[in-house]
């Protein structure tokens, strides 16, 4: 009954984590793992797959990953 955050930061453990009925994954380290094109790339094949991005995202980039429909907090 605790919430769960697990991070990813590969499209393999995006499947690992989905296969076991996760859709809301911690995305770390952001920038180092692939950033922007990174989650873009995922949206296509994991589309009920929502992420919060961390590391290495400043105030200047927040918007640009929030702007992204499978980002819903970062």
């Amino acid at each position: 009954g605790l919430p769960l955050l697990p991070g990813v930061a590969t499209a393999s453990e995006v499947m690992a984590a989905n296969a076991d009925g996760l859709q809301f994954l911690k995305f770390f380290p952001a920038t180092a793992a692939g950033g922007l094109n990174l989650l873009k790339a995922l949206a296509g094949p994991f589309p009920d797959v929502l992420f919060c991005p961390t590391g290495g995202i400043t105030p200047q980039s927040a918007p640009e990953f929030l702007a992204l429909p499978n980002v819903k907090v970062c």
